[in-house]
């Protein structure tokens, strides 16, 4: 599917299933931007979906594509891969929101993973828990004790320093099972 879309930014992008049994919906309001689908969407929107999946204790997916990500995914087929099967994949970059505007595309702004990170820090946001895996050395740590020092809606439940090496040798059962048993509503990704 990743290459009839890359050949024909205008075909249709409907529901499929992932290897994993996880659907895709690829009706939902997206455009393709330099090969990669992006929701249209405001940063509201994108936290309330977060917000949603809390509540409701459903899987979402969250892609927050930039620059080096368009890179990446040329040349990694796996990595566009889980691009094209996020359940929101956010355009992370001012530069792919120009890219965008030029091809006449109305993306209402650009929606990083920070920013959705700070408006679930907001006082009077509702309680959500967090995990970090990756980052540099020390940074899981850090932001971990920063956000249980304050008295806001988030709180840390554990951290990994993944390190560096490849996918398989990062999610070793011992870690999913950590991450699975800390009970977190959100995992931030950092690699």
């Amino acid at each position: 599917m990743t290459t009839s879309l890359e050949r024909n930014p205008a075909a249709s992008l409907r529901s499929t299933h992932h290897a994993s049994g996880h659907s895709v919906d690829f009706g939902r309001n997206l455009c393709l931007v330099l090969g990669l689908p992006f929701d249209v969407i405001d940063l509201e929107t994108a936290v309330c979906r977060v917000r949603s999946a809390v509540a409701l204790r459903t899987r979402l997916f969250i892609s927050t594509p930039n620059t080096n990500f368009v890179i990446a995914a040329m040349r990694d087929e796996a990595f566009r891969d889980s691009v094209f099967h996020s359940d929101l994949s956010l355009m992370d970059g001012m530069p792919l929101v120009w890219v965008a505007r030029l091809m006449g595309i109305a993306i209402p702004q650009r929606v990083s993973g920070s920013d959705i990170f700070e408006a679930l820090l907001r006082p009077g946001a509702p309680p959500i828990s967090v995990y970090f895996f990756g980052g540099q050395p020390g940074a899981a740590a850090t932001a971990a004790a920063k956000i249980n020092a304050t008295n806001g809606p988030m709180r840390c439940v554990g951290f990994d320093e993944a390190g560096f090496g490849s996918v398989e040798q990062m999610s070793d059962p011992a870690t999913i099972e950590r991450i699975n048993a800390s009970g977190a509503d959100f995992l931030v990704v950092s690699l």
